[in-house]
Parts: structure tokens; sequence; C-alpha cells
């Protein structure tokens, strides 16, 4: 007797693990005289012990109670192995349906990833053409696959301006799958005349500050071709920067130069020299508190649109709130506030004070959550 495996497999290559098979004599397909039974290794190997000769080995999916099993056909073949212990075939192909598989979309903090879109590509053994997928309004979306095949999911930014570029790599195996998903920075900016106002007093905004730096290049240089725009910075020394591109400058380098800026701004121990435009203007406060920075960029008369980026560990209170409302409801000519928080806890003091206070001007907020930085550019996916 000899010791045989046969590597059961899908017409994408992939192994199917835990598939039972029977052995049965002869070289009749309606042999029924079962000899052998088990399941596949987790490489999809069907092994056994025969003799030389001649066997019918089928494989019966059917029969496991697994759903990515029940989407395979039964297969059978005639099995022949000589004197040498040696076996043909050693690799069965098995059918494959596809089956309709639901994707729900999450940040890494577990909230919905509403209206990404993305494409999954399959190997070319099975559809040349992507599969376009938008998450919507329920951040789920659903679509055909074939399960144990090898699919690719990219989000690039020709899909979407609204979460970062990604890619995945991953195999079906159940009929629900989770995708953690990022948030670009601040998405689509439709404004012609913006301020960003940078709270680097937050250690949450410092920690990231070459994903800012790399998230505000990036939404600066896609803004409409006339727009304008200027930065306000409040670091951790209690100081506000003041900084305007130079009228000369191209949108390219305008937006180069700021991301540029926010790395010297991080770094400066207290006020720096003052400046006109494609300078910075500086004063010192006294104590702490982000109010500061949103008061200074609300006095900023020429901006349509306040983007305000802090962290989760700010103090963004009921009277941060309170005194917002204020000095908004002050001004003849009000702008909309745009709130980006980056890694709060959602649902939280800081989350809520902080959608509040877009909600004051009718603006839109983003609580943007990010994985750790060796998580590079992978979306992480998790079977439910």
């Amino acid at each position: 007797r000899f010791l045989v495996a046969v590597t059961l497999h899908t017409k994408g290559g992939e192994p199917v693990p835990g598939c039972p098979f029977t052995v049965s004599l002869g070289s009749s397909q309606s042999s029924k005289e079962v000899i052998v039974s088990g399941l596949t290794s987790e490489d999809g190997v069907a092994c056994m012990e025969l003799r030389e000769g001649i066997f019918q080995l089928r494989f019966l999916p059917a029969a496991a109670s697994d759903i990515a099993l029940a989407s395979l056909d039964e297969t059978c073949c005639t099995l022949g192995v000589n004197d040498s212990g040696d076996v043909s075939p050693a690799a069965v192909e098995v059918g494959i349906r596809a089956a309709e598989v639901t994707i729900f979309f999450v940040d890494p903090a577990g909230e919905p990833a509403e209206n990404c879109c993305c494409r999954i590509e399959p190997r070319e053994t099975l559809v040349a053409e992507p599969l376009r997928l938008d998450s919507g309004s329920t951040a789920a979306a659903r679509v055909s696959l074939a399960y144990f095949e090898q699919y690719t999911l990219r989000i690039s930014p020709e899909d979407t301006r609204e979460y970062q570029p990604q890619i995945l790599q991953f195999s079906v195996h159940a009929p629900v799958l989770t995708v953690v998903v990022r948030r670009s920075l601040f998405g689509a900016i439709d404004e012609p005349r913006l301020l960003v106002a940078l709270d680097l007093s937050s250690s949450h905004v410092r920690s990231n500050l070459q994903e800012v730096q790399l998230g505000l290049r990036e939404a600066l240089e896609k803004m409409p071709g006339e727009a304008q725009f200027g930065l306000l910075a409040y670091g951790d020394q209690a100081t506000l920067h003041r900084w305007r591109p130079t009228k000369a400058a191209g949108a390219s380098d305008a937006a180069e130069a700021a991301a540029a800026w926010c790395s010297t701004v991080a770094a400066a121990p207290g006020p720096s020299a003052s400046g006109e435009d494609g300078g910075s203007l500086s004063y010192t406060c006294k104590n702490l508190d982000p109010f500061v920075l949103l008061e200074a960029a609300l006095q900023q008369q020429d901006a349509d649109a306040i983007i305000f980026l802090t962290g989760g560990d700010a103090c963004v209170d009921d009277l941060f709130l309170k005194r917002a409302q204020m000095a908004f409801y002050k001004l003849a000519r009000r702008p909309r506030i745009h709130a980006v928080l980056l890694n709060g806890e959602p649902r939280k003091a800081v989350w809520k004070h902080a959608q509040a206070l877009a909600l004051l001007s009718r603006a839109c907020f983003r609580a943007v959550s990010w994985l750790p930085r060796a998580v590079g550019s992978e979306v992480a996916i998790v079977a439910s």
C-alpha cells in the first residue's frame, strides 16, 4: 500500500480545504464500494493509503455544512496508482458557481464607511472586466463572487476622493465580508476661498503630521482652478501661526509649500517672524486653548469656508462650543465650518462637540480614524 495525495483546486488554482471525498474500487464511475473517505487538508490535499490499481475518486462538497463548499460542483475522476506508488492525476479541478456576497465597509474605529467607491478585479481566468461597487448610504454592497477564487479590491483617486487609495488581495470563504478602509483627511473641497485651521496642540494631529501634510497637499492640489486658500496653525507652545501662498505661486507649488510649512510650525518653539503673503504671522497665547484657533479663523472675512482640524484629545468641550456659537453668530458674513476630527472616539464628548460645530453652519463633519503607519496602504479585511 502507498500513501498518495491528490490536490483539489479551483480554476484559478486556489486550494479547496475541508471538502469531503470518497474512494471506491474499479474503473466505472458507477462503483459504490467505498474503501476510503476523508476531508481535504488546509492545503486542499486529499491523503489516502491505496494499493496499486484503478479507483474512483469523488469530491462531495455538498456533503459539507460549509456554505462556501456548497457552491462547488461534485467532481469525480478515475485515479490510477502504479507499482511505484505514483498517482495520476495528482491534481483535480473543481467547478465553482458564483454566489451573492455582502461586503460591509467600515473605518478603523468600526464606523460605517458610506459612499465608498471601489473596484473588485477577478483573476484573468474568471472575468476580465472589474466589478465596480459603491457602499452607498448603507455602507454595504452585494456582489456576485466565486468562493475560494482570488480577487483584488482597489480604491483609487479616480473612484473617490473621500477615501485613501488602498489595495487588497483576498479570497472569499464566507457570504459576508467586512472591509476596513481609511477616509481621506479632507475629502473633496468645493469652496473657492478656503481657510484651513490646524490644531497642532493635539498630539493626535502632531503624531500623524506626515499624513496630515500629505492629505493637505493632495486636497489643495485638487481645488478649483481659481480657488484661494490660507492656513492657520495653533502649536503646542500656545502659538498661533498664519500663512498664505505668494500670488505668483501655482496650485501645485502652493500646495507643496503649505505642506512644508506645517513641519516648520510643528517644530517651532515659539513665535516666528511675521510676514505677508508667503510668510507667517504669529503671536503667543497664555494657555493652550483650541478656541483661539477657531476665533482667529472666523476673523478672516475673506473665507467662504473654514476647515477646522483637531484631534480626539483636544479640549473641545461644552465651553468651546458655546464660545464658538457666540463668535459665529456675531458675524455679518458667516462661513461654513467643516470640522475634521482625527482619531476621536465615536460618539464621545469631543466627537459630539466637533459634530455640533459643523452643524452650526450646516457644514460637513468628518470623523477620520487612521490605522498605525505600519499598515501603509493595505486594506484590512475581516470575514464575518
